[in-house]
């Protein structure tokens, strides 16, 4: 064996590099997102990551890639360096030691590498999605809707998917830093159902805290899973294609439906979802295409939430003749943030975010209630999860909840013990959409609807236990899945 050959020098390095660069992401991931769980892990990189923030990919581009190569070219200076003289005697020998046993002490730093990663990623629980141990939770609490009649009279519908948006917002951490006083308005006036006798929201139960995994909870009543583990399973354009979700109903019933949004579509598969469930796709390819924006316009991750109100508005001006559900989705406050130039408040870049798309949500909600299709409309307006921007709660800041409001809904009483003091989740919202909506529904999904007299599963199992429910394999969960 030649001493020091080049051969060892090379894996040494190569196995010291890519453990960095392990780290260095699973740092990354978490400074950035938070506690990513590993669905959402898997989810994200089953699909293209480009369509982002431009500042979240130049952040990856500084914080990883850029320290990567900055930390590969120290290694590389080091080993063409590494038998100088000029080095004292100490140093030498940490030099020869290590250069001695370069390829174990690399192998116990690639070990490192990976026990930190999943540290930070949770790597064995995607292992442990591959396990064919299956669970009946599903077959025992998951309702399928037979028939529903229509309504005495259909209702419009426009359903406001707020990027982030938590009840939380509305007095952080009680020190009377209101955030969202608008909508929180909103609430004391309409219906925001809660876990208090004040404003609130709904847990984020396990497989609900990204954008179209919280979406596909409150329309479709089930978390988003992808049965990695499963031999039927390939992805395809078909999303829960055999699953019945809110705009399926809808489409049924004959509405006209259309989702607008400010990002690209096709990040994160939202477009497959969209187009397996009936919804019509407004997004910044569909404006470009049509020439309504620049083809080079890119402003946030897309364009910016107050171009969103102004096209839906024009829509509902040319729509409002059919029974229609119109979808709104922001994201100005995507971490990590971002509000138009005349609406600096704060230096708080995220906090700005957040107290500007309370005032833009509440003028376009206040711009609807004057048109004359709102007597027969029912707005709904949900956060999609809990936010994911880092270190802006203060420490031991608890009951973080996702926000909601049901405003000239169908309900003709409005029960205080239905709304208040209610231990609910993203499925409960489906049901209790279709009910503010007028239709007879008592559960559908994992949901409930909450101004009925059943319990949500929160309620009967306990979170903790639902969570653990969610994460085990269905067969029931898969089929929604198979083509």
């Amino acid at each position: 064996m030649i001493k020091d050959s080049w051969v060892r020098v090379v894996i040494f390095a190569l196995i010291i590099s890519f453990s960095s660069f392990i780290i260095m992401i699973a740092i990354w991931v978490r400074k950035t997102f938070g506690d990513v769980s590993s669905e959402q892990l898997v989810f994200a990189l089953s699909f293209p990551l480009m369509q982002t923030d431009d500042r979240i990919m130049f952040s990856f581009l500084k914080r990883v890639f850029v320290a990567f190569w900055v930390f590969f070219l120290i290694i590389a200076i080091w080993l063409f360096n590494k038998y100088k003289e000029t080095l004292k005697p100490l140093i030498k020998r940490f030099f020869y030691l290590l250069l001695t046993h370069k390829i174990k002490l690399s192998c116990c730093f690639f070990i490192l590498s990976l026990i930190i990663a999943n540290q930070k990623l949770h790597i064995l629980d995607i292992l442990n999605m591959q396990s064919k141990t299956y669970s009946n939770f599903y077959e025992e609490h998951y309702t399928f809707l037979n028939t529903l009649d229509d309504p005495h009279k259909k209702r419009n519908l426009i359903l406001i998917t707020a990027e982030s948006m938590e009840s939380t917002y509305y007095n952080m951490g009680g020190g009377g830093d209101y955030l969202i006083p608008n909508l929180y308005n909103l609430t004391q006036k309409h219906i925001n159902f809660s876990s208090t006798n004040n404003i609130g929201g709904f847990k984020q139960v396990g497989s609900t805290g990204w954008t179209i995994a919280g979406m596909i909870a409150q329309q479709c009543g089930i978390p988003l899973r992808i049965p990695i583990g499963g031999n039927d399973f390939t992805f395809s354009k078909t999303f829960l294609k055999n699953i019945t979700c809110l705009s399926d109903i809808l489409k049924s019933k004959n509405y006209k439906q259309l989702i607008i949004m400010g990002s690209d579509s096709t990040f994160a598969g939202k477009n497959h979802f969209f187009n397996t469930h009936n919804i019509e796709v407004r997004d910044i390819n569909y404006f470009k295409k049509h020439k309504l924006l620049p083809k080079d316009y890119k402003v946030n991750w897309g364009f910016e939430d107050k171009k969103v109100f102004e096209f839906a508005k024009q829509f509902l001006q040319t729509n409002a003749q059919y029974p229609f559900a119109l979808q709104i989705l922001t994201a100005n406050t995507h971490s990590p943030g971002y509000s138009d130039a005349n609406c600096n408040i704060t230096q708080n870049v995220y906090k700005n975010s957040i107290i500007c798309s309370d005032k833009e949500i509440y003028e376009f909600i206040s711009w609807v209630k004057k048109q004359d299709f709102y007597k027969n409309t029912t707005i709904v307006l949900l956060g999609d999860h809990l936010t994911m921007q880092q270190n802006f709660f203060d420490e031991g800041t608890n009951n973080r909840e996702v926000f909601n409001v049901f405003i000239n809904t169908a309900w003709k009483n409005k029960n205080v013990e239905r709304i208040k003091n209610r231990k609910f989740s993203h499925f409960d919202m489906f049901p209790t959409i279709l009910s503010a909506l007028g239709f007879n529904v008592n559960k559908i999904g994992l949901g409930v609807n909450l101004m009925s007299k059943e319990k949500t599963l929160i309620e009967a199992l306990g979170e903790d236990d639902l969570n653990t429910n969610l994460n085990l394999n269905s067969r029931l969960y898969e089929s929604f899945w198979l083509d």
